[in-house]
């Protein structure tokens, strides 16, 4: 007999993964597919794609490498063309009602626009982070956003690096 087939050792990966039933005359495995795991885009119209066809937005393009891969995610696009962190903040709630695996943040860059402080904006970044996390406890997180220069950021903001 092939060691992958003992039946000593299949009842004992059966009773590990959770998916053992025994009856009195015989033992039943059942084996489930993996779950598929969910990756949140999260973000402004970088997510979005705005501009762009929805089959070249990153989370489509991630999409696309992932099930290349035949990994067992799903990417779910939640970008939202002139998002801002406190806007983010309530929307959040439309997805905590599935599981989320990984969550990629991506905002701000319109708070920086709008002339709201970088600590209002992190504090509502934070905000997001727990509400994922307090549903999702293992949750893996990307934090993405832009680097601009100091040039580019308007010199009548009350905390612009060139006033």
């Amino acid at each position: 007999m092939r060691p992958e087939c003992n039946p000593e050792r299949l009842e004992k990966y059966a009773q590990l993964k959770g998916c053992l039933i025994r009856t009195t005359s015989f033992l039943i495995v059942l084996f489930m597919p993996p779950r598929i795991k969910t990756i949140l885009c999260f973000g402004n119209s970088l997510t979005a794609g705005y501009g762009l066809a929805s089959s070249q937005a990153y989370p489509a393009l991630i999409q696309n490498r992932i099930t290349a891969q035949r990994l067992p995610y799903q990417v779910i696009n939640g970008g939202v063309n002139g998002d801002t962190s406190a806007r983010g903040v309530s929307r959040i709630d439309l997805y905590l009602n599935q599981p989320i695996d990984v969550l990629l943040l991506e905002l701000g860059i319109n708070d920086l626009a709008r002339g709201i402080l970088p600590t209002q904006t992190a504090g509502n970044l934070q905000a997001i982070i727990d509400k994922v996390r307090d549903r999702n406890p293992k949750c893996r997180l990307v934090l993405a956003g832009m680097e601009i220069s100091n040039l580019m950021i308007p010199k009548d903001l009350p905390f612009s690096p060139t006033r």
